[in-house]
């Protein structure tokens, strides 16, 4: 059978292009998250394993942040998270982080919760949340 006479199976449709970049509002901050992050396999992986498990998830915070927010505007994002010691806090990234996921796509259904810090019982974060980036428009 020729080429022509094949069918075509309508069943796979590529994801629309990511945007060049996108513009959010985390924590008082205007930082603009490169679109290609949001079209990025390996970025998704880390993501999974974020939520999986909470020691390698803890892990991946710094790394994640990163990969959102780019080499030129993590310093910034480091310095508002410093604490009065000197020091990031790992509470403090993570929050940022489920943030900033959620500044990234505020309508998604899976969106974060974040819990109440002050409350006597609050988990972290890692354990209370799994997290679903937009899909690309």
């Amino acid at each position: 059978m020729s080429k022509k006479g094949k069918k075509k199976s309508g069943g796979y449709k590529p994801r629309p292009v990511a945007p060049s970049s996108l513009q959010v509002q985390v924590q008082g901050m205007t930082l603009t998250v490169d679109g290609e992050s949001l079209n990025d396999i390996e970025l998704f992986d880390m993501l999974n394993q974020f939520g999986g498990n909470e020691a390698t998830g803890l892990m991946l915070v710094p790394k994640l942040i990163r990969a959102f927010v780019g080499d030129e505007q993590y310093p910034q994002v480091m310095d508002r998270l410093r604490g009065t010691n000197g020091r990031v806090g790992f509470d403090a990234a993570e929050r940022f982080l489920m943030e900033l996921l959620q500044a990234i796509n505020p309508n998604s259904s899976r969106s974060p919760s974040l819990p109440d810090s002050t409350a006597s019982n609050s988990q972290p974060i890692s354990n209370t949340i799994t997290t679903t980036l937009p899909a690309v428009s």
